[in-house]
């Protein structure tokens, strides 16, 4: 399986190296830029970046990784490590969330 991966992998990465590379460039650029939750308008019950550090993590795995496989269970996990994080944030402010809906209706 090791061999037909790398024969098949390597054809693909030929194929796509000219998408690879703009991407590769976006994603510096976008990196580069200070971005705020304010920016991407993201309500504040919902800023939780420093939760994000054990996604960020799972997520920087996905380059060791070697099947296609593999790299799906990464990024499934990273995943599901996120919507944990938001879960709980979530759960945290559901106090306030409840208590400014339900002064909005007065």
């Amino acid at each position: 399986m090791g061999k037909l991966h790398k024969k098949i992998y390597s054809n693909l990465q030929k194929y796509y190296q000219q998408e690879d590379q703009l991407l590769s460039q976006l994603i510096n650029e976008y990196s580069k830029m200070k971005i705020s939750f304010m920016d991407l308008e993201i309500r504040k019950e919902f800023h939780v970046k420093d939760k994000f550090a054990s996604a960020i993590e799972e997520f920087s795995k996905i380059q060791s990784s070697n099947s296609p496989l593999d790299k799906i269970y990464c990024i499934q996990s990273a995943i599901s490590l996120i919507m944990k994080a938001i879960s709980s944030r979530v759960k945290e402010s559901s106090f306030s969330l409840i208590y400014s809906a339900s002064g909005s209706s007065s």
